[in-house]
């Protein structure tokens, strides 16, 4: 059996129903998991008000399932608070409190997925854990989907690196966009941010913060004279350069927009 780790982020079977949440430990932000359909999805409210609306979860692989067809066979809740000392970092001691959701699915193809959840005061985050039953697979796309329910000014998309080689050095980190409906023709990605780290012994880490904006995804419009963001879906690409991607996250924009300036 091969295991597949990725990370990015109550009980029922078959029907999936009533669907599993978590609290932050502050009770302001609550996660909800769905499996309708055999498709797992998750929601997010912040102080009871939608903050993230249903949005699906899962991969997919070369001649495997990994995205459909689940069925919920156990969850479980737990919680942490404590204090941990990394050896390296601005920050040595880090406070960890927070509230975790594992839940198990699996499919008629033999794929068992473990999605564990965890929210925190400030925020949240998910991994996934597939157990496959081949040896070795390839992961050709993310499902992952993040549908905001209100339009923000930009995203903040905050990055560990971490120094796994012998020796001391930087590394580039590059956020990409890429529109696989575009209306009109677009590049297949386009850079929209990067950062440096500082130079990183062997196994220090610092974490990058990238920003990007709705008009990031926008193009010129020659008839409007403005650049314009149609609705659909876009896709966030992380990578270390245009042909080594590390991860990508899908974001939707639910109407069209035109920009001013």
């Amino acid at each position: 059996m091969k295991k597949c780790f990725v990370w990015l982020a109550a009980l029922c079977l078959a029907a999936c129903s009533p669907k599993p949440s978590l609290m932050s430990p502050d009770g302001r932000i609550q996660l909800d998991f769905s499996c309708e359909n055999g498709v797992p999805s998750y929601r997010v409210s912040v102080d009871g008000s939608p903050f993230i609306l249903s949005s699906r979860l899962g991969m997919e692989a070369d001649g495997q399932d990994l995205g459909s067809g689940f069925t919920v066979r156990k969850v479980r809740h737990s919680h942490a608070n404590q204090t941990w000392t990394q050896p390296w970092g601005e920050n040595k001691t880090v406070q960890d409190c927070h509230k975790e959701m594992t839940v198990e699915l699996e499919n008629p193809s033999g794929v068992a997925l473990l999605l564990r959840f965890r929210v925190f005061d400030d925020g949240l985050g998910f991994r996934y854990e597939y157990t496959l039953p081949a040896d070795s697979t390839v992961i050709t796309d993310e499902l992952t989907a993040f549908d905001f329910a209100s339009d923000g000014d930009s995203w903040s998309i905050s990055l560990p690196v971490k120094n796994i080689g012998a020796f001391a050095g930087k590394e580039t980190v590059q956020i990409y966009a890429a529109y696989p409906n575009a209306r009109q023709e677009r590049p297949v990605k386009e850079l929209k941010a990067f950062a440096k780290t500082r130079l990183l012994q062997p196994g220090e880490q610092e974490t990058l913060a990238l920003k990007v904006k709705p008009s990031d995804f926008a193009y010129w419009d020659d008839f409007l004279c403005r650049f314009r963001l149609d609705a659909g879906e876009y896709v966030l690409i992380v990578a270390a350069s245009a042909g080594d991607i590390r991860g990508k996250a899908k974001i939707t924009a639910s109407k069209d927009y035109i920009f001013e300036e």
